[in-house]
């Protein structure tokens, strides 16, 4: 979270992702808490990245995070899809809203293929383009060809604590972190 909110190149890595290119002047990032609640049961995005410039909203990316390989089913997507009033709900369709800005939901897992679940989504046409995955491994990358900044050493560090580490990792890793894949 704290990354995210400091490092304007984090930022700008998912915004790439995405495919668009909107000139902005700063992101807002959030910590969402319940975009849906069905029978007691919250269902949340893990942070919320509202891009803007001085006179309007120009993207908004959902951000979730998983953990372990092969815990995201494509309920859970669905449900995010709605709570971001991407997808309408009972139906694989665009909501109407999502059309005014750019919404996307991106997900974060550390498999090295999209998961299974992402690939169904992404087979209804309207959401091929919304719905983008993204593994740790390729952040990672991505940190190592960049300038050092602080924010990438705390994400390689919170990410080393539950495994993710890739072997060729070129930013220093305490020794107690280190895994080999």
């Amino acid at each position: 979270y704290a990354s995210l909110i400091t490092s304007k190149a984090l930022q700008s890595f998912f915004l790439q992702r995405t495919g668009i290119q909107p000139e902005w002047e700063k992101c807002d990032v959030e910590d969402w808490e319940g975009l849906n609640k069905t029978k007691g049961k919250k269902d949340e995005i893990d942070y919320m990245l509202t891009y803007k410039n001085s006179r309007k909203t120009v993207a908004t990316i959902g951000l979730e995070i998983k953990k372990p390989t092969g815990s995201l089913k494509e309920s859970q997507i669905a449900k995010y899809l709605e709570g971001m009033k991407i997808k309408k709900r009972d139906s694989w369709r665009l909501h109407k809203k999502s059309s005014r800005i750019g919404k996307f939901l991106v997900i974060l897992t550390s498999d090295f293929e999209a998961p299974p679940s992402v690939i169904d989504v992404q087979q209804f046409s309207a959401f091929a383009k919304v719905l983008i995955w993204i593994s740790w491994y390729d952040v990672i990358n991505w940190m190592n060809k960049q300038p050092k900044d602080k924010a990438f050493d705390e994400v390689l560090l919170e990410l080393a604590k539950v495994g993710i580490v890739p072997s060729n990792a070129t930013i220093p890793i305490p020794s107690q972190y280190k895994t080999c894949l």
